[in-house]
């Protein structure tokens, strides 16, 4: 009788671990669908809409469905996904350290890009210290992927935006302390591509209060460096040809600005959508219309969607003005949907401000859960490391005394023998 409840009972777990091992396998294959099958959102919702155990599976399924819309750039969408996605995971029984970072770090690009700039400080830190313990939980997977330094990066866009929203002390402690954990001399930095960010951000807070003396010498400490990719260079070009506009050297600033256009390997299309419209914005500061409209033309067909982004919203402003001159036509066109991209703009940072709002309520129980669960994970490791040394201490100490015994016995006999001997004698 037993015997065959031990049968049925591993019969039972089989079933249980093939169910699981297919469920991941259809998340993974997801996952790796988000830029590349076109009907991977229905997909999804239906995978999840079958989901009713595992609360930690279905995280990640809300986290696809976070990443999808936001590729669509649906980001109200998107927020509220990724917000299912962390109180589901904050309410789980498995800690996934990465999965955390993930969520966390869309919710604060997706908050920073409509410009709520101190909710995304608060969801970078989060990020942060998710990347944290990621990096120190499972240090061979962060190395395989060259994630080990996820944890600066974060906390770099983290005191980005508190800039941005403002907290300029806060924002220079965040960013004083990445520096400091970075250590050497160039030569040495493990860590280049967070020296690159930082030095980028120094020479833009050094523009913002008009030392462009400073500000030019971040700039060129990341061009001139042989050790940073073009990925950062780009960004550096184009900040310097700001700085030469500022100082009233536009020459020069075009010819940075074509720089940072035509480096290989340029950040991002984002990147170079903004190195175009800033470069058109100077042209048209230099009367030079049918070059400015051309220019911002260009920047538009890139591939970037601007919508909920401010910054690329501008565009449509400038080939407004630019076009004045050239195409009033397109003028008036281009100005038509400036104002509805920003009229769309401002109704999407109102929803994300009540998601936002009803997201701390909503997490404020599951995240005290949370954080006790890695409390106790940290007091248990702790605690393994304690008894582990304590270990190793009783066998050193045991080793020791089984030395100074076969000593002192060696010594005790040798002492004896030599006390008979001269007895004998």
């Amino acid at each position: 009788m037993k015997s065959i409840f031990t049968f049925l009972l591993a019969l039972v777990s089989v079933s249980i671990y093939s169910q699981d091992s297919a469920l991941k396998e259809r998340i993974a294959m997801l996952a790796k669908g988000v830029y590349s099958d076109v009907e991977v959102y229905p997909k999804a919702v239906a995978l999840r809409e079958t989901m009713n155990g595992s609360t930690y599976e279905t995280a990640k399924v809300e986290a696809v469905l976070g990443k999808i819309t936001m590729r669509d750039n649906d980001m109200v969408k998107a927020y509220l996904h990724f917000s299912e996605a962390l109180e589901l995971l904050y309410n789980a029984d498995t800690l996934d350290h990465y999965l955390e970072y993930a969520i966390t770090n869309n919710m604060a690009k997706i908050n920073f890009d409509v410009a709520r700039y101190a909710a995304s400080a608060e969801l970078y830190g989060k990020a942060a210290e998710a990347a944290k313990r990621y990096v120190r939980f499972e240090p061979e997977a962060a190395a395989e992927y060259k994630e080990t330094f996820l944890p600066n990066k974060m906390t770099f866009y983290q005191g980005n935006a508190l800039y941005d929203a403002g907290l300029i002390v806060e924002a220079q402690q965040v960013y004083q302390s990445i520096d400091e954990s970075l250590q050497g001399s160039i030569e040495e930095v493990k860590d280049i591509n967070t020296y690159a960010l930082l030095r980028n951000e120094y020479g833009l807070n050094a523009k913002a209060i008009g030392n462009f003396v400073n500000s030019l010498y971040y700039f060129k400490a990341i061009t001139s460096n042989n050790r940073v990719s073009d990925f950062y260079k780009g960004p550096a070009y184009h900040n310097m040809a700001l700085v030469h506009k500022d100082m009233g050297n536009y020459d020069t600033a075009l010819l940075l600005f074509d720089k940072a256009i035509a480096v290989k390997g340029n950040t991002t299309k984002r990147q170079l959508y903004i190195s175009l419209m800033d470069k058109g914005e100077l042209l048209i500061d230099m009367g030079n219309y049918n070059q400015a409209a051309a220019v911002l033309t260009a920047a538009m067909a890139v591939g970037v969607d601007p919508a909920n982004d401010p910054i690329l919203i501008n565009a449509y402003y400038l080939a407004e003005r630019a076009n004045k001159f050239v195409n009033i036509a397109a003028s008036e066109q281009y100005g038509e949907q400036y104002r509805k991209l920003t009229k769309e703009h401002l109704q999407n940072q109102n929803e994300l401000r009540k998601i936002e709002n009803q997201r701390v309520f909503d997490l404020s129980f599951s995240e005290a859960r949370h954080k006790k669960r890695i409390s106790d994970l940290e007091e248990k490791i702790l605690i393994q490391n304690f008894l582990l040394v304590a270990r190793w201490v009783a066998v050193a100490s045991f080793l020791v005394y089984l030395v100074t015994a076969f000593f002192k016995r060696r010594t005790e006999g040798k002492r004896q023998n030599d006390a008979k001997r001269i007895a004998e004698e």
